[in-house]
């Protein structure tokens, strides 16, 4: 009996100090992964979703009634007539859309900045009408990808339709935190996120939108051109724009010699997905 109760307490000992070892072990690998972990906890407590192709990380935006246009009195005359809209719950990409997730889809990369993590640019409204075909085409209807309408695009912007003056969340604007009078673009999320986990939505590249433009907001705002690609809104500003245009009301459209065919190194954009 002694002998079975002196194998039972080693035995027991040598469990007590296996797991000692192993949570001393897991204390230690928790301390040196401290940015995994962190990141872990941020995807987990956003629910994004992701596009597994491409690696496009998308964030949940709630719905909600907000007013759009310029809420300080300083915008130009097409974002002072404000008016409520009401956004459903949607899907936005967290960044924009970067040359690497572009190459994947299209096979080539038509930047004029090269840099697999920098948004793709010097593409024409055609062109993102075909990454989106083809991407739509990987899932045969059960999800569907789309550029995102201009008033999603605000309301995102402003982190749920608040009054903000800038996308990141402030009412004040900084070249440390925003990418704009600069001379090329910048690797997406290279400066901090609004509070819904957005990064760029001001400044680096303008951003199409699905929606045609008017010279007041008329609804048009609210939904995708028939035609998608008939004088689309752009917002967002970009690496050179000035402070002025990188304002989250700021309101852009494409006219003239720079038409919707026409590609430009100031422009990409974001999916949206419903």
């Amino acid at each position: 009996m002694a002998a079975l109760i002196s194998i039972f307490l080693t035995s027991n000992t040598i469990i007590a100090s296996e797991k000692t070892k192993q949570n001393n072990q897991h204390d230690q690998e928790s301390k040196t992964i401290p940015h995994a972990a962190k990141k872990s906890e941020i995807l987990q407590k956003n629910k994004l979703w992701l596009e597994s192709f491409t690696g496009i990380n998308f964030v949940p935006i709630p719905g909600g009634m907000f007013e759009i246009g310029d809420q300080f009195e300083e915008g130009d005359q097409d974002e002072k007539e404000t008016r409520n809209v009401m956004i459903k719950p949607f899907f936005l990409g967290q960044t924009e859309i970067t040359q690497s997730q572009w190459k994947r889809v299209m096979g080539s990369n038509p930047s004029r900045f090269k840099g697999d993590n920098n948004p793709v640019e010097k593409i024409s409204i055609y062109e993102v009408m075909q990454f989106i075909d083809r991407l739509n085409k990987r899932y045969q209807g059960k999800t569907v990808f789309r550029l995102p309408t201009e008033a999603e695009w605000e309301y995102s912007c402003k982190e749920g339709g608040k009054k903000r003056r800038f996308c990141h969340g402030k009412n004040t604007a900084s070249q440390a935190e925003i990418h704009y009078g600069k001379h090329k673009t910048a690797p997406v999320a290279s400066y901090p996120p609004n509070a819904l986990g957005l990064y760029d939505m001001s400044g680096n590249v303008w951003e199409w939108t699905c929606s045609e433009y008017a010279k007041f907001f008329n609804g048009k705002e609210e939904k995708c051109s028939k035609n998608l690609i008939k004088n689309n809104t752009v917002r967002g500003g970009s690496w050179g724009s000035q402070q002025r245009g990188v304002r989250a009301s700021n309101r852009n459209v494409i006219f003239g010699g720079y038409g919707p065919a026409d590609a430009d190194n100031h422009r990409g954009f974001r999916l949206a997905r419903d």
